[in-house]
């Protein structure tokens, strides 16, 4: 009998300390899940975070750069920058609107090296003699044909040669704002060699459609553009580099 009863209580024992290691391991694999869970939505919400600034970071980044370039697009492009650039700008003459039958007095073609080709002579010359297709090099051709003709019959057999650019700021009455710009330049012209005649630059925004053509710049000095969003021309300011004041 005794025998029986210490099997028993054995048995008994053994059951007891099954369920409690049982028990433990359950709480311990239940933690486990616990801690695996809470490091995956970490993990999740750092990864929306990163996603959504680098989002926020780009859609700024774009809306920056667009709203610069459309106000550097904006910008007009003072006088001593226009002529410096490679370009053929025509006046006429002051009491005259820029038109298909304007009486151009001269043409000047800038070289983009701060030197201009004054051509004076062109009573001959009209718009209809050249196209939106053709270059600035084969319109110079034209310029330099009818120059010369005109020349010839005065008995003048050569050509205008280049002369640096030339351009004077008139200031208002403080001095610091540019109220007159003019560009100069020497007529070699049988007759009136060495004579500088001035030519007033009054701003005008409008762009002027003359057959397939479009000219901008000056009231009565304006250039071809292929541009339709070309920016205009504006006077300098006082203080630019190379422009004598006063």
């Amino acid at each position: 009998m005794k025998k029986v009863l210490a099997v028993l209580f054995m048995a008994l024992a053994f059951s007891m300390t099954a369920c409690g290691n049982s028990g433990e391991n359950s709480d311990s694999q239940s933690s486990g899940y616990e801690e695996t869970g809470t490091d995956s939505d970490t993990a999740a919400a750092s990864t929306t975070a990163a996603e959504s600034s680098a989002q926020s970071s780009e859609s700024s980044g774009t809306s920056a750069g667009t709203t610069s370039g459309t106000a550097a697009a904006r910008e007009a492009i003072p006088a001593s920058e226009a002529f410096h650039q490679k370009s053929i700008w025509f006046g006429i003459s002051d009491d005259r609107s820029f038109a298909k039958d304007s009486f151009v007095q001269v043409a000047f073609v800038f070289d983009g090296r701060g030197n201009a080709t004054v051509y004076n002579n062109l009573e001959m010359f009209k718009f209809s003699m050249i196209s939106n297709d053709m270059t600035d090099d084969e319109v110079i051709e034209v310029l330099k044909e009818l120059e010369m003709e005109s020349r010839a019959k005065q008995g003048v057999e050569t050509a205008p040669q280049p002369q640096p650019v030339n351009l004077h700021i008139y200031s208002d009455n403080s001095g610091n704002v540019t109220e007159e710009e003019s560009i100069r330049y020497t007529d070699d012209e049988s007759g009136l060699d060495g004579v500088e005649i001035n030519r007033k630059l009054v701003v005008d925004p409008a762009v002027q459609q003359i057959y397939d053509m479009q000219f901008m710049g000056y009231g009565n000095f304006k250039t071809r553009i292929k541009d339709t969003n070309h920016p205009g021309f504006a006077l300098d300011p006082v203080g630019t580099a190379g422009v004598p004041v006063d």
